[in-house]
Order: structure tokens, then sequence, then C-alpha cells
């Protein structure tokens, strides 16, 4: 599982994030240094995370 940790939004707290934790076998959590509007804003970078993980997890995506 993949969490996407914005580091700039005050809304969301470290803390929070971690409550998961204990319920995920293989969390991957990467910051990325955005509010919340993250995948409004940077959507090009949202999208490559996601890619990344997915393609990490199951292969390259043949379009």
């Amino acid at each position: 599982m993949l969490q996407l940790a914005l580091t700039r939004d005050p809304a969301i707290r470290r803390s929070a994030l971690e409550a998961s934790d204990p319920w995920c076998d293989d969390l991957r959590r990467h910051d990325l240094p955005f509010g919340h509007w993250a995948p409004r804003s940077h959507p090009d970078v949202v999208a490559g995370e996601v890619l990344g993980h997915v393609t990490e997890r199951r292969g390259p995506i043949s379009r």
C-alpha cells in the first residue's frame, strides 16, 4: 500500500498517518513537500508516485 504524506498539509498530521501502520502489512509512505491540494496543484508528481508504486508491484503497464 502506498501512502503519500503531504508534508505541507496542516490538516493531516504525521501521527494521523502513522496510525495506519499497525493495520498495513506492507505500507510505503512517501513524503511530498506539498499541501492538501497536491493532486490538483502537482498532478504529474502524484501520478508519477502512484505509477511508480504500481509498476514496482505489478510490473510495467502496457498502453
